[in-house]
């Protein structure tokens, strides 16, 4: 701080300041004293500040974590003080730092670890180098390039070489991460025509996947998750190990009860399918037996997830699931690392109870164990509503297009619309406890049937306790109605899309399991334009390890609306099922910055502090080697932007590969 001794020199110092470079906020000029010394300018950029009162700007000052001026090269520069570092930007892009509304960072730590992972994808999840890029040196190699799984072979195949190599060892376990039947082409088990494929095929979720497991590998445990999320798939060792009642359990009495759909879940895990709440508890309990075996990798996956992140924009990340244990995991790797280049949301669930209050005193303990760190808060609690459209466990209104084993055994109510994960007076409940406990509620919800009553149960909550402050979030949505979209903005809440869905997973969805009313105006897959019409806070979202965490790529998806064509799955009909679905929903590149931005802090918020480059605001920020509001005309461009560098709370942590050109995960 300057003292000056004389009030009349620091009046005059101060009518200086404001006649030459302005005291209105951004207002063109840096808005602070030009004389307080800033730690770092960075100068000669182009400043997308996403502050409608001051959109662009040249150069940015900090100061310690704060922004302390934005504007011209001339006004920022006022703050160079003898121990300024001061970067020439070259005419590089600064955007906010991109703020993650929800994925689960840590499962996508997990899950790219190829020493304990088996990758039976057919999606690029982890930025491996595709085969023909220079960066692949092991072309046959899956767990280092990316050679995506195109039938159930495929994934039988890498599920039995790992068996081989992991037989006689010190941990001989078989973990294969994201699986997915409803994108694998035909098979050589598949009868019918070639362009039978998907779940027409023979597969992990058609009922069989404990016998076709136990076949392939009868001597080691078999666990494999599902690219959703909602499904896992074991043999029987894996099954025997997780004492899920309703199995052959060798002690019924400590056996794990289902909290949700007892009954369908159990009858469904006794066929080695694990839905829901099994499935989540499956995850954990075969990562805890990694944890135990190798504590240290832990530590380094994380690592490696949080410098991916980082290598991505992202200056604020989620844990969209979160116990106590992954709060610990998060305070352990910040203390390590006193440069930790994130900023952790964490939605706090219990997956192991049906009683709601255990989610609630979860958090409050969480909150104990922060204490205060700047670096981790409890964002909100997280329910979910249903399941997985891609995964049959959505909950519609209306039947599902095609059906097939196990949807259409006696196991479920016939014609099969799904089922909910929380009835709708539970889930009024939930939303008026977490309120009451001064959380907003965060609500998984994929079905439209899902989604109304989501919905309704909010509406209810809110004449119960009314907590307007508090924004509860919309979460996902693929079906949701323009009625439901004018609920949403009615509780001031946000909505956030899991777009990358539409790009990966819009063809198998199209033709076989929602059928192709969803290219057509009325019934949209993720409405993003309608709701940017009606005034909502819009955000994007990866949900990872569902799809990649790459905000570049989900807004180019978002604006672009396209959808994957893969080679091996054959599209019958591109007029019901076109490559670019709905494009009246498209929205603008600079939509989908503000779904990054502005309003997932908004999400959040946090409006006030991050999201916006700002004086006074938290210094995170982005540095890209080209603007991406540039390419409104030529969003493909979009593909080549390479992420510099971030800046979190005032500190510089470079990208090691911001030389190389991106690996786009489409």
């Amino acid at each position: 701080m300057l003292r000056l001794g004389l009030r009349s020199c620091l009046v005059t110092l101060l009518a200086l300041a404001c006649l030459s470079i302005g005291c209105n906020g951004n207002g063109g000029g840096s808005g602070a004293f030009p004389l307080v010394a800033a730690d770092a300018i960075y100068f000669d950029a182009n400043v997308e500040t996403m502050n409608p009162a001051a959109p662009s700007a040249q150069a940015v000052a900090i100061k310690g974590s704060m922004i302390v001026a934005v504007g011209s090269n001339s006004a920022v520069l006022t703050h160079k003080g003898p121990k300024t570092v001061v970067t020439d930007m070259l005419g590089a892009t600064i955007l906010p730092g991109f703020i993650d509304p929800h994925s689960h960072l840590i499962g996508y730590a997990f899950f790219s670890d190829t020493n304990f992972w088996t990758d039976v994808s057919s999606v690029n999840l982890f930025f491996k180098p595709p085969t023909t890029d220079a960066r692949c040196t092991t072309p046959t190699n899956p767990q280092l390039c990316f050679i995506p799984v195109q039938t159930e072979d495929d994934v039988l195949a890498r599920i039995i070489s790992q068996a081989a190599l992991v037989r006689g060892s010190t941990f001989p376990v078989v973990n294969a991460a994201n699986y997915d039947p409803g994108r694998l082409g035909h098979s050589a088990e598949c009868s019918g025509p070639i362009t039978n494929v998907g779940f027409q095929c023979p597969n992990l979720e058609d009922g069989n996947a404990r016998s076709y497991l136990d076949a392939a590998v009868p001597d080691l445990p078999v666990f494999v998750t599902s690219e959703s999320g909602h499904i896992n798939y074991v043999n029987t060792i894996a099954l025997t190990e997780l004492n899920i009642c309703g199995t052959d359990v060798a002690n019924p009495a400590t056996c794990m009860t289902p909290t949700t759909n007892p009954s369908q879940e159990e009858a469904l895990a006794q066929l080695g399918q694990l839905d829901e709440d099994l499935s989540f508890f499956s995850t954990g309990f075969f990562e805890g037996q990694i944890l135990k075996f190798s504590p240290a990798s832990v530590a380094t996956d994380i690592t490696r997830a949080v410098s991916l992140y980082a290598q991505h924009g992202y200056t604020l990340s989620q844990e969209g699931a979160a116990g106590l244990f992954e709060v610990k995991l998060y305070l352990g790797a910040i203390q390590a690392d006193p440069a930790f280049p994130l900023t952790a949301a964490m939605l706090m669930y219990d997956p192991g109870s049906a009683d709601f209050s255990d989610t609630v005193a979860m958090a409050q303990q969480a909150q104990l164990l922060i204490n205060g760190n700047p670096d981790v808060f409890i964002a909100a609690l997280k329910s979910f509503a249903d399941g997985s459209t891609q995964a049959y466990t959505a909950y519609l209104a209306e039947p599902y297009f095609e059906v097939f084993a196990p949807f259409t055994s006696s196991i479920f109510s016939q014609p099969y619309m799904g089922l909910p994960d929380v009835p709708k007076a539970e889930m009024e409940a939930r939303a008026v406890v977490a309120h009451q406990a001064g959380y907003p509620l965060f609500v998984h919800q994929n079905g439209d049937q899902a989604i109304t009553d989501t919905l309704s149960a909010l509406q209810e909550a809110q004449t119960i306790f009314p907590a307007p402050a508090f924004r509860d979030l919309v979460l996902h949505a693929p079906l949701i109605s323009a009625a439901n979209l004018a609920i949403v903005g009615s509780l001031n809440d946000p909505v956030s899309f899991l777009i990358a869905d539409l790009y990966y997973w819009g063809l198998s969805v199209c033709q076989q399991v929602l059928g192709p009313q969803l290219a057509t105006e009325t019934y949209a897959l993720y409405p993003a334009a309608d709701a940017e019409s009606m005034g909502l806070r819009v955000t994007l979202h990866s949900d990872t390890p569902v799809s990649p965490p790459d905000p570049l790529f989900e807004i180019w998806v978002a604006k672009t609306r396209s959808v994957q064509q893969p080679s091996w799955f054959p599209n019958l009909n591109p007029a019901q099922c076109p490559a670019v679905m709905n494009p009246n929903q498209a929205i603008t590149i600079q939509q989908g910055l503000e779904a990054f931005t502005t309003n997932a802090a908004w999400q959040y918020g946090l409006e006030k502090q991050v999201g916006t480059i700002a004086r006074g605001f938290t210094a995170d920020l982005v540095f890209l080697s080209a603007d991406p509001l540039a390419m409104e005309s030529n969003p493909n461009g979009l593909q080549s932007i390479r992420i510099l560098a971030t800046v979190h709370h005032g500190q510089y942590h470079p990208n090691p590969n911001a030389s190389q050109p991106p690996i786009w995960p489409g």
